[in-house]
């Protein structure tokens, strides 16, 4: 009977105990304490589940350290987002002070160079929408110009042509001025010869053609065929790269922005004969109002 009762008391310890230190573990869960595993020595149900408790706090442990990091990455961004927004507004502010100087000097290129850079400026840090008007967008790209016309005086000319009727529709933000800023910097620099700039946009149909022509150096058909394969490519793809690929990372950045928001019949077109000129086409739905909310 003695040993009768001696083996009850060591399989009823055999299983008490795992079941107590499972409450004790859940306590100090409760308790906000997650920096300890539970000891499990027999390879029973009863351990299995002190083994997946174990795992469990792991997890939460893990995910509580993660969501930690996150809000912590968050409030960083906030930060410098707020530090971001101080800075240029100062920086416009003052460009405004540099234009009324020039103007008192009577000195009309520092006025002009510190006008159009303070729109391009309260341009960009505008965050109310993704989306703007095409008279906004080529608005921005005069001022661009007009900064650029300074710089290379005589050896740059640009052109207008654009029908009124599409300044009302809406396109995504700076979808435009960025081709003609590669078309002036790799194009028109690049040949360092006179160059013209032609910015053409029209609605057909019911779309928008935005076609930005340059008279620089243009491109091979060779490291054209790969910049409209890394144009095309997905952002897991790694298409092979001319030697000045990264120069046009810009337009596959609008490529992809385009055909994510406006649908993969939209986008970029390219052509060019080396030497000689280059063209970008944009093709984008014609909206008025309304749309994604995204944009």
């Amino acid at each position: 009977m003695i040993f009768v009762i001696w083996i009850s008391y060591k399989f009823t310890r055999l299983i008490y105990a795992p079941i107590v230190r499972l409450k004790n573990g859940m306590l100090r869960v409760k308790q906000g304490d997650f920096d300890f595993q539970l000891e499990h020595i027999s390879r029973d149900e009863l351990g299995q589940l002190v083994a997946n408790f174990n795992t469990m706090i792991f997890t939460i442990k893990t995910l509580i350290l993660e969501r930690y990091e996150e809000r912590l990455a968050r409030k960083d961004a906030e930060f410098k987002y707020l530090q971001a927004q101080i800075n240029p507004h100062f920086i416009y502010n003052t460009l405004q002070i540099i234009s009324s100087m020039a103007i008192v000097k009577k000195v009309p290129e520092i006025s002009t160079a510190s006008k159009s850079l303070a729109k391009m400026l309260r341009y960009s840090i505008h965050t109310k929408s993704k989306r703007i008007t095409l008279k906004e967008e080529i608005e921005n790209v005069v001022s661009y110009l007009e900064i650029q016309k300074l710089r290379f005086r005589e050896f740059l000319n640009y052109e207008l042509d654009v029908d009124e009727e599409v300044y009302g529709y809406h396109v995504l933000k700076l979808i435009l001025q960025p081709v003609v800023e590669n078309a002036v910097t790799h194009g028109i620099e690049a040949k360092g010869e006179n160059g013209k700039v032609k910015v053409t946009v029209k609605r057909i149909g019911e779309s928008i053609h935005m076609e930005v022509w340059d008279n620089g150096k243009g491109m091979s058909d060779e490291k054209l065929d790969l910049l409209k394969q890394s144009m095309d490519a997905n952002e897991k793809e790694s298409p092979p790269a001319a030697d000045d690929n990264h120069n046009h990372m810009g337009l596959k950045n609008i490529q992809q922005r385009i055909k994510m928001i406006y649908g993969q019949e939209y986008g970029l077109k390219v052509d060019s004969v080396y030497g000689e000129w280059m063209k970008v086409t944009i093709h984008v739905p014609a909206e008025r109002t309304g749309g994604d909310p995204r944009k």
